[in-house]
């Protein structure tokens, strides 16, 4: 899909935005119109109700709050576990605002991933793992060609990754309590 200029591109983006048919709801539905439509690309309904666009709009207003929690709780994460073996902890560039949209630890290669979990949730705790590599879904290993071996760093990681909880509303006693299960846990796997 090459776009020549500005006004095809809005063109195009319209009719991306209109679940991929080419003509607006005002032109198929208003005085004079036609009911006949084509669908020229692949496309979803991108666009929002009024309440996401009313919810959006009162969340917006506390991001700042959201982002400064965010930021204490990964603090805390990171003093409380930097001491514990067999994982090693995110870490941030100087100058770089973090937001801590997830908090993810790394497992040394001894430790198995599944058994940690397991172990975490055992503990009543919601770990998981974001994100999967994109070519190991159905979609794109049944469309390209892309083999794990061509991402060996990827494949690395993506085995070793688990994000632990991390919510604005998290109480400090919340993150002590995963820091627990995550020595408890860890310790149980050596």
């Amino acid at each position: 899909m090459c776009v020549t200029n500005d006004e095809e591109l809005t063109q195009r983006m319209r009719i991306l935005r209109n679940q991929g048919v080419e003509t607006g709801a005002i032109e198929r539905f208003g005085p004079g119109a036609s009911w006949a439509y084509d669908v020229k690309f692949l496309g979803r309904n991108y666009r929002m109700t009024d309440f996401q666009a009313a919810l959006g709009l009162s969340q917006l207003k506390k991001l700042e709050g959201f982002i400064k929690r965010r930021q204490k709780l990964a603090g805390i994460y990171s003093e409380r576990l930097k001491n514990v073996s067999l994982i090693t902890l995110p870490c941030t560039k100087p100058n770089v605002r973090h937001v801590w949209h997830l908090y993810t630890i790394l497992l040394d290669k001894k430790v198995d991933r599944n058994k940690f979990i397991a172990a975490m949730r055992a503990k009543n705790v919601g770990v998981n793992v974001h994100y999967l590599p994109i070519y190991g879904f159905s979609y794109y290993r049944e469309n390209f060609a892309f083999k794990p071996r061509d991402f060996p760093v990827t494949e690395d990681i993506s085995s070793r990754i688990v994000t632990l909880p991390m919510f604005p509303k998290m109480s400090d006693g919340d993150v002590e309590d995963v820091v627990s299960a995550v020595e408890e846990s860890i310790g149980g796997l050596k």
